[in-house]
């Protein structure tokens, strides 16, 4: 007796099938998608990477080089050699003044930041000057710390050196640690030198130079106005 192989079919194509068809456009569509959205993320981060502007390494007083300069209402002049400082009343008084310069006492008196001028553009030999105007007696132990990275007052570039010292009280109270920076710059034959100190700040490492004020100080050193600067 024959044995029965039973019926053959033909086997058809998936791509002839219009379901399956479907589904492997879609597949596709979604991994096109998918493969575009991370391409435009790339491309958007590369751009963005790019295109953030770049800001020099600043150091202690980088006063403002572009854009219009935050002038405040108070401010002190200098008849003999032209310039203007000002400052924040609400943090800094003025303690002292002459032909040369200003004395600004931090509000709570913690610190002292202090412009002298001169005739001349004989920027290290100020930073000379003010260093040994510094009366012995109130600070002991001054050591060199370092330069003064971005010494700038005004918009005039300048250089300097911060130190560490003891600061003995008038009254002899008991010596604390101190920082003080000294700078000069020099415009149309004129110097101008600031002496900056402060007790060491204890708790916000990131003040240049450990200085407690360093926030305070930094206005009227950027915001000096050299003569002849509008």
């Amino acid at each position: 007796m024959a044995v029965s192989r039973g019926y053959t079919y033909p086997v058809q194509a998936a791509a002839a099938i219009p379901a399956a068809h479907h589904r492997l456009s879609h597949l596709r569509l979604i991994l096109v998608a998918g493969g575009a959205l991370v391409l435009g993320i790339v491309l958007v981060t590369l751009i963005a990477v790019l295109a953030r502007p770049t800001t020099p390494a600043c150091g202690f007083f980088c006063g403002p080089r572009v854009g219009p300069r935050l002038l405040s209402p108070v401010a002190y002049h200098n008849t003999t050699f032209g310039y203007t400082v000002e400052y924040d009343s609400t943090q800094l008084t003025i303690a002292g003044q002459d032909d040369n310069g200003v004395q600004l006492q931090a509000a709570d008196g913690d610190g002292e930041v202090i412009f002298t001028s001169a005739a001349g553009a004989d920027v290290n030999g100020a930073n000379q000057t003010a260093l040994g105007a510094l009366p012995s007696a109130t600070f002991q132990d001054v050591q060199p710390n370092g330069p003064v990275r971005g010494a700038e007052i005004g918009f005039v570039n300048g250089s300097g050196t911060a130190y560490t010292a003891q600061f003995v009280p008038a009254d002899g109270g008991q010596a604390v640690p101190i920082g003080i920076t000294i700078f000069s710059a020099s415009s149309n034959g004129v110097t101008i030198t600031v002496t900056a100190f402060s007790a060491q700040s204890n708790s916000n490492m990131d003040a240049p130079y450990g200085l407690d004020k360093a926030s305070s100080f930094d206005l009227p050193v950027s915001n000096t106005i050299w003569k002849g600067q509008q």
